[in-house]
């Protein structure tokens, strides 16, 4: 929820991004989207797997309005897949201890 939230908090977020660095070129704006366009849904697939970065993704992709499509597809895909690795390597630490 925390990604969801920062995303559309953000989606007004460029206005002020412009406004506070002054000396972004339309250039560099052009390149982020580049960016985001091409390797967004695997940053912020990968992203949910890390603390500080997971907060980071979204603002960037709400500020440069990426796709929310993509965006809550990609963000709900790496959480899941966070969550059912964590439960699965905790499984097996608990069945070794129990019947080890």
């Amino acid at each position: 929820m925390g990604g969801f939230l920062a995303y559309y908090i953000e989606t007004g977020g460029n206005k002020l991004f412009n406004k506070l660095h002054k000396r972004i070129t339309q250039k560099d704006n052009e390149q982020g989207h580049k960016i985001l366009a091409k390797y967004g849904w695997i940053a912020i697939f990968f992203c949910s797997w890390i603390p500080v970065v997971s907060d980071i993704v979204p603002i960037v992709a709400g500020a440069k309005k990426y796709d929310f499509k993509k965006f809550a597809i990609s963000m709900a895909a790496g959480k899941t897949v966070k969550v059912f690795a964590i439960v699965y390597i905790l499984g097996i630490i608990i069945t070794a201890r129990l019947f080890g």
